[in-house]
């Protein structure tokens, strides 16, 4: 079973990815813990998923029990977390856009290939297949670049 951090628990958490991973994807992924700058709001995520709950997102980059951050965060803030996610090895579902800057995507890709982890851009649709894909393409024998976009 796949460990799922999920930074930022508001709307887009809650309408395009939390349906997949808390009912449709139960038996492959389980939601450890959420972060979101609310208290409020990561409490109201922890009590929905049964994770624990954090306002650091820091707590969710540098935890090794995590093998898949799902960032729905602002894109301001976005190239950070990712950066961070990918260097301590964990694959990414990522909001588009990845970054509000050239620098800070190539900065992203740059992580995300020195570390051979998974990374899916996610268009703001549900896609119920965005979690399975992420899943699939975690290989350890190559390098996995995947910037993917849903269209439904």
């Amino acid at each position: 079973m796949h460990k799922i951090g999920v930074i930022g628990c508001g709307m887009i958490w809650k309408v395009s990815h939390s349906g997949a991973v808390l009912k449709d994807l139960s038996n492959r992924l389980k939601v450890v813990a959420v972060c979101d700058v609310s208290r409020e709001a990561a409490e109201a995520a922890a009590k929905e998923t049964g994770a624990r709950p954090a306002t650091d997102w820091r707590e969710i980059v540098e935890d090794p029990e995590i093998d898949i951050v799902v960032s729905c965060t602002p894109p301001h803030v976005r190239a950070e977390h990712a950066v961070a996610a990918a260097q301590n090895g964990q694959s990414l579902l990522l909001e588009k856009p990845l970054a509000r800057s050239v620098e800070d995507a190539r900065s992203t890709e740059k992580a995300i290939a020195d570390r051979w982890v998974s990374c899916v851009e996610s268009l703001f649709r549900a896609d119920k297949s965005l979690p399975q894909r992420l899943m699939r393409e975690k290989r350890a024998d190559c390098p996995q670049v995947n910037f993917c976009h849903s269209l439904l």
